[in-house]
């Protein structure tokens, strides 16, 4: 019997890059069905197996939804489809109607708090369905970060405050500090053209659209955006505070962000394999007559970013993505649980 690897491998060749039909997709994934759940339960038994070897299983409070009239948990894992299901989601139960669906719209359905309980070592919610399935969406946490790094790069830091914090940190050369004045008026300037770009269109606004008006020695502008090492910096800095308060999403390991040892999901589904494990979780939550309307979402959180090719990019000397031999160890130890659980490759080193 072939590999998960194997299997998906074929799969991508023979229907994705071979241009095949949707129905012809369908009917592949009918008959294949037992397969495909075989390796998803098997990616279950993997998780619970690696949670028996951690001293420590209870990480972050899990950022979990609960659907009662859907009778299933979602944690949402940021560059990983939550775009696609928060959109679903937001017009299924809010509004059809709306066009820019946040996630303040789903507030009522958070599953607050640390929960209930414990049934069989799997934490409870009195607010939760007895028996609801509870899921995530996983991708290759390393393409995670690629994606929301190049989601950095754009006028995205005209909405993230910490973005612009971290710009700001820049060291200012002691022969520039009579500048200071001048630098902080030109990055703030900057960002309230990008808020305005962001406004008037919602396409992805570049700094080199900008044209570059300010100063070419300001270090808060110098690039526009964060770099990866930057960025690297940040999380090695969050992860030495660990405090719930600054963690974030887009890179949270998911088995802290989702808190995968207490929670205990039903099914772990690799967007890599999509649309055959697409297809195998909404039969199971029964939404299978809604299935085109996933592939029909605009997907911005990872059908327009890096794929799993650009992780070599990470060893190549001189690459957008080359970084150091020591952060390479640090995020193969940040992504240590991800990568065992769910079967992905760490860095070279």
């Amino acid at each position: 019997m072939l590999t998960e690897e194997e299997f998906y491998k074929n799969f991508r060749t023979r229907f994705i890059e071979g241009h095949r039909k949707l129905s012809e997709i369908e009917l592949y994934f009918w008959r294949n069905y037992q397969t495909i759940e075989k390796y998803i339960l098997e990616r279950k038994a993997k998780v619970m197996e690696h949670c028996q070897t951690l001293a420590y299983k209870k990480f972050l409070r899990p950022n979990l939804y609960h659907f009662p009239s859907l009778n299933f948990t979602w944690c949402p894992s940021y560059k990983a489809a939550s775009t696609v299901w928060k959109n679903y989601l937001v017009r299924k139960l809010v509004d059809p109607t709306i066009k820019y669906c946040n996630f303040h719209y789903l507030v009522e359905y958070n599953l607050r708090g640390y929960g209930t309980g414990h049934q069989r070592g799997r934490r409870t919610y009195r607010s939760e369905n007895e028996g609801a399935v509870r899921f995530t969406v996983i991708r290759n946490p390393f393409v995670r970060l690629i994606s929301y790094w190049k989601m950095s790069r754009n006028c995205q830091l005209a909405r993230s405050s910490y973005i612009q914090d971290l710009l700001l940190k820049r060291t200012l050369p002691p022969q520039l500090q009579n500048n200071h004045y001048q630098f902080i008026q030109e990055f703030n300037n900057f960002v309230s053209w990008c808020k305005v770009r962001r406004d008037e269109s919602s396409e992805q606004v570049h700094p080199e659209e900008y044209g570059k008006p300010f100063s070419p020695d300001n270090p808060f502008l110098n690039p526009p955006h964060l770099t990866l090492k930057e960025l690297i910096d940040h999380i090695q800095e969050q992860r030495s505070r660990l405090r719930l308060s600054d963690w974030e999403g887009h890179w949270a390991p998911v088995s802290e962000w989702c808190d995968v040892c207490q929670f205990q999901h039903d099914y772990y589904i690799k967007l890599e394999n999509e649309p055959l494990e697409l297809f195998y979780l909404l039969h199971k939550l029964n939404l299978w007559e809604d299935r085109e309307k996933f592939l029909s979402i605009q997907n911005n959180s990872s059908r327009k970013t890096s794929d799993e090719s650009e992780l070599d990019l990470f060893t190549i000397a001189g690459s957008p993505l080359d970084i150091s031999h020591s952060d390479r160890k640090f995020l193969n130890s940040f992504f240590e649980n991800d990568l065992i659980m769910f079967g992905y490759n760490k860095l070279k080193v």
